[in-house]
């Protein structure tokens, strides 16, 4: 494990467009700094996969059998199936493409990073910005969206692994990634998922699991249509029925 005293990154106020990209300009930088010294650390031991995973994120359990058996074909891999989870709940969200909204998803070749490193000088946070191209700094480490941009430019062949490989826990107070499980698409939450990924749960009876299910999917169906005709009586009628019952 290593630390960095890297200094806090900037509280950006969002008024508009461009103080919106400054803003994830300076998650980017702080992200992609970080990454990088922990990169540097990692490939003293001569890796030959490089994979940054989040600490609230979960791997499915035949993941790394895949990147061995495909080593010989592949410089690297995308994770573009992957599942959102709300711990303790009956419900798993299938993310698709999860490698644009979550950023445990791209596994690399160790060597792809070497000519981006040949020049960076890992003293402090200002070091490693001046001597790091910022193609690496900001779109590649400090975004998760542009692995592909790597490999294509290093003419290196990637894979988008073939099953669902990741999985992104919702709602734990961990992230601030803003994803919102209503654009998902749900299913209940099953034996196989949770063998799969190793989850400290057991699914609850199938009755109460399609409750669940069904539950989710009236809300979602309000939020997405929220201003058609038939939402809005809907709305109408339970506001007159709520003041009703006030009045009584």
């Amino acid at each position: 494990m290593i630390y960095v005293d890297f200094p806090p990154t900037e509280q950006i106020v969002v008024v508009d467009e461009q103080s919106q990209q400054d803003k994830w300009n300076a998650v980017r930088k702080d992200k992609g700094t970080k990454y990088l010294a922990g990169l540097n650390a990692a490939l003293k031991n001569k890796p030959e996969f490089i994979m940054f995973v989040d600490g609230d994120d979960y791997l499915h359990k035949g993941l790394v059998e895949h990147i061995t058996q495909n080593n010989q074909t592949y410089d690297g891999f995308i994770i573009d199936k992957g599942f959102g989870y709300k711990l303790g709940s009956n419900i798993a969200y299938e993310i698709e493409p999860f490698n644009l909204s979550c950023g445990t998803c791209n596994i690399y070749r160790a060597e792809l990073f070497t000519p981006y490193l040949e020049q960076a000088i890992f003293t402090n946070q200002q070091t490693i910005l001046n001597s790091v191209d910022d193609f690496m700094t900001y779109k590649i480490l400090g975004s998760h969206k542009h692995a592909n941009e790597l490999f294509q430019c290093s003419h290196a062949k990637f894979q988008y692994v073939p099953f669902a490989a990741a999985m992104y826990i919702i709602d734990n107070g961990e992230n601030d990634s803003g994803i919102n499980q209503v654009t998902f698409k749900a299913r209940t939450l099953n034996a196989s998922i949770i063998e799969d990924f190793a989850l400290q749960t057991r699914p609850s009876l199938l009755l109460k699991r399609y409750q669940e299910l069904f539950r989710y999917r009236f809300k979602a169906s309000i939020k997405k249509n929220r201003n058609t005709l038939l939402i809005r009586n809907l709305v109408n009628i339970k506001q007159k029925l709520t003041n009703q019952d006030l009045r009584q």
